[in-house]
């Protein structure tokens, strides 16, 4: 969707995904993507963000590093917070990431940007992680232009 068109992912009902039809974007500020929800609710959110992004910025399973490190660039985080999330997470020691190790690394992005520390192993942030383009309302994913920008 680089033509203008925001791409809308619906959680499942059941365990089979669909995307829903491309509509015009309406996007909220980055500092108001991030919607803090529980752990079925993160699930669902990482499920459907996982979906999207490891076929686009890598092979449908795992992605690169550096793919990675784009994903906490859209994330607004400064170099330090950058360096902050890799020392936390598989991406301060891994050539490649799965969906797993992207899950931890963007949890560990949500925790930075709630001013907590990205290094709180065994519990979940409170919020999904914002992402410039990315907004998440508890049902759909949606992805604009300014996430492929």
């Amino acid at each position: 969707p680089r033509d203008g068109m925001l791409e809308e992912i619906e959680a499942p009902a059941t365990s089979s995904m669909s995307v829903a039809e491309h509509v015009e974007p309406q996007l909220a500020p980055l500092e108001k993507l991030g919607r803090e929800c529980d752990q079925e609710e993160q699930d669902r959110f990482y499920d459907l963000l996982l979906a999207a992004v490891l076929p686009l910025f890598g092979d449908g399973t795992s992605l690169a590093a550096e793919q990675a490190a784009v994903l906490l660039q859209k994330g607004g985080l400064s170099e330090a917070q950058q360096e902050m999330v890799a020392n936390a997470s598989p991406l301060g020691c891994e050539e490649v990431l799965d969906g797993e190790d992207l899950r931890r690394v963007l949890e560990s992005m949500a925790r930075i940007q709630d001013g907590e520390d990205a290094q709180s192993q065994g519990t979940i942030p409170r919020r999904v992680p914002r992402i410039k383009g990315v907004t998440w309302d508890g049902g759909r994913l949606r992805m604009g232009e300014s996430f492929y920008a």
